[in-house]
């Protein structure tokens, strides 16, 4: 009786069975949290590119920087590995903390009308862009949406 319950000839190959999916569900898991974290500093990155090149003071072809919609996406875009799509940029303007709205910048083309913009007022560039896991099965408990917003205050050069 010991003969058939007393060997453990099986055991090594048994155990490895069981915690070799769970390692490498461990190992993708891990993996997937850095491209998430990477996906996460791109976007902030953008967004932190777009609102400081709109906050300078300068301007090309008779348009500020700060009404250059075009180009303050252009910057974003240009500083993240990621494909953007201008949708996924939003340029909007403000007063300040808790202020509402006082500008929207069009996808195309350049601010309508820059004078509404003041010396003190901010820019703020919002970026999004979906996260999609690639983890089979338990992947799209994953999915999301990664978002930043970054604001800065707009000085004018005819201070």
């Amino acid at each position: 009786m010991r003969r058939c319950f007393g060997r453990d000839e099986g055991a090594t190959l048994l155990e490895f069975a069981i915690m070799f999916p769970l390692a490498i569900m461990l190992l993708l898991g891990i993996a997937e949290g850095a491209r998430f974290v990477a996906e996460k500093q791109a976007i902030t990155t953008a967004s932190r590119e777009g609102a400081r090149f709109g906050s300078t003071i300068g301007e090309a072809a008779g348009v500020p920087n700060y009404a250059d919609c075009s180009a303050i996406r252009t910057r974003a875009q240009d500083s993240t590995p990621f494909d953007l799509l201008d949708t996924d940029i939003l340029v909007t303007y403000d007063s300040g903390p808790a202020s509402s709205q006082i500008g929207l910048c069009p996808t195309t083309g350049p601010l309508s009308d820059p004078s509404l913009i003041k010396s003190g007022d901010r820019i703020v560039v919002t970026v999004s862009k979906p996260f999609n896991s690639s983890l089979p099965f338990i992947g799209e408990m994953f999915d999301m949406e990664i978002t930043s917003t970054e604001h800065r205050t707009i000085v004018k050069g005819d201070l």
